[in-house]
């Protein structure tokens, strides 16, 4: 079965996501989940603001765990550097090792900015794709949430509007999607901006930041205790509360 919101917001996609996985999430090990999930989030700026500006209430909301997924998706996302638990996002997409032959050989390959250039030369391809993930990842692994949660994605121009699509092998809906949606919508924004200043861009400059478009191969909650909430229901109760303001 799939499973799929049609949101009205950032906030919205959130709220929404956490009561499909507790309404209708399976219990295996010691998580709920559903699989998959499929995410629609519509941009406006207003509402985005107000996202973002109540990223931090959100994880102090949910205590310690809330707050080291902050501070560990802020690390993946904006880091270069790539760690034993996981590797860095960003060193991905803009020094990711793989090799070309032409134009000009290279042995690692900025996919930003690549996707700015060819956004703003060919604003309708179906060719901006990038990719989170490697081969090598199965085997460097010392551990699963070693794998990049989000493992690759595309750009689409469409109606004037630059809509962003990304896939997940796996999503923690309480802790990790907040977090995840706010830098994936940075990473719009700047190859938005940058291909509409390239000198001779094709791309109009009255394009718009389209919709976020997010299919999780797995949307989980974990059901061990998360501190101080000792109460998983709470937990969820509180945080729907939160997001509906």
């Amino acid at each position: 079965m799939t499973y799929a919101i049609t949101s009205k917001s950032e906030t919205d996609a959130c709220c929404e996501a956490i009561s499909e996985v507790f309404l209708h999430g399976k219990r295996v090990k010691r998580s709920l989940e559903i699989s998959p999930l499929v995410i629609f989030i519509p941009y406006s700026s207003e509402s985005f603001t107000y996202f973002s500006e109540r990223r931090y209430e959100y994880g102090e909301l949910l205590g310690i765990r809330g707050i080291k997924a902050i501070e560990r998706t802020a690390r993946v996302y904006t880091s270069e550097k790539d760690r034993v638990s996981k590797p860095s996002y960003r060193s991905r997409l803009e020094n990711f090792p793989d090799t070309t032959s032409r134009p000009v050989p290279l042995n690692a390959i900025n996919q930003i900015e690549k996707l700015i250039s060819e956004v703003s030369a060919f604003p309708r391809a179906s060719t901006h794709v990038f990719t989170f993930f490697r081969p090598s990842d199965l085997y460097n692994k010392r551990w699963p949430g070693y794998v990049p949660c989000p493992t690759s994605g595309d750009f689409k121009y469409r109606d004037g509007k630059l809509s962003l699509n990304v896939m997940f092998r796996s999503c923690d809906i309480l802790n990790f999607l907040y977090n995840d949606i706010y830098y994936l919508r940075q990473i719009q924004f700047s190859v938005l901006n940058k291909a509409k200043e390239v000198d001779g861009s094709k791309l109009p400059p009255t394009t718009q930041p389209g919709q976020l478009n997010l299919f999780l191969s797995r949307a989980f909650i974990q059901t061990w205790e998360i501190a101080p909430i000792q109460n998983l229901v709470e937990v969820i109760d509180n945080t729907k509360q939160f997001l509906a303001r």
